[in-house]
């Protein structure tokens, strides 16, 4: 076999193992802005359905 090939067959197995770590370290990442990004849409969504204390009686009748 082509001593390139064999050179290219031995860093293969290495090769894929950096690949995988960071495909992982990618979807950790797009985990945690997905878990962000809907933290804020929850917390946007609790302030828009929030009552107004000061608007709708909450003062003196």
């Amino acid at each position: 076999m082509d001593p390139v090939t064999l050179l290219l067959l031995g860093t293969a197995p290495a090769a894929l193992k950096v690949a995988d770590t960071y495909a992982r370290c990618l979807l950790l990442r797009a985990r945690a802005e997905l878990a962000r990004a809907q933290a804020q849409t929850v917390r946007t969504a609790q302030t828009a359905q929030a009552p107004d204390a000061g608007a709708n009686g909450g003062g003196a009748q």
